[in-house]
């Protein structure tokens, strides 16, 4: 769980740490470690590349590079394993992945059911998180044009 979303940087350390890692290692080291290693390459992956919205070009060229250096470290891991074991190990990252994003989807219909009121109150807190991200991305968006912040009323005396 080191390599969750807690900053890009912390991911980047952990994903050179495993790229020291496959480069110095054995290959039937690195085969027991395999799985460990490609969840986090493949949640990275899969994150950079399912973004939602409509980001601007240079957020979906950051996101682009984001997923280069994972993509580098699962050659690198495909090489130094072979092929089979690589794909297989892969497979059941995804498969794994899916399972429990599924699970997930079922038990909140489940709870949906069961608890309306937990179910409703969940959903106003994405619905604030949601506006709160909207406000943030704006913001962002006027800042990187030089529009931000309250411009200065020009006021004039009447005298």
């Amino acid at each position: 769980n080191i390599a969750k979303n807690k900053g890009v940087r912390r991911r980047e350390v952990v994903f050179k740490c495993f790229a020291a890692f496959v480069t110095s290692c054995e290959e039937s080291t690195i085969t027991m470690y395999l799985d460990l290693m490609l969840e986090p390459l493949n949640r990275a992956i899969k994150e950079s590349m399912g973004t939602s919205g409509d980001p601007s070009n240079s957020q979906k060229q950051a996101e682009m590079d984001a997923a280069e250096f994972p993509k580098e470290i699962l050659q690198l891991l495909e090489e130094k394993c072979g092929t089979e074991p690589f794909l297989k190990a892969l497979a059941s990252v995804q498969n794994r992945a899916r399972e429990k994003r599924e699970k997930r989807k079922q038990e909140a219909a489940a709870e949906a059911v069961h608890n309306p009121q937990a179910a409703a109150k969940r959903k106003l807190r994405k619905q604030e998180r949601e506006k709160q991200r909207k406000k943030r991305r704006v913001n962002e968006r006027k800042a990187a044009r030089g529009s931000y912040g309250k411009k200065p009323r020009l006021i004039i005396n009447q005298d």
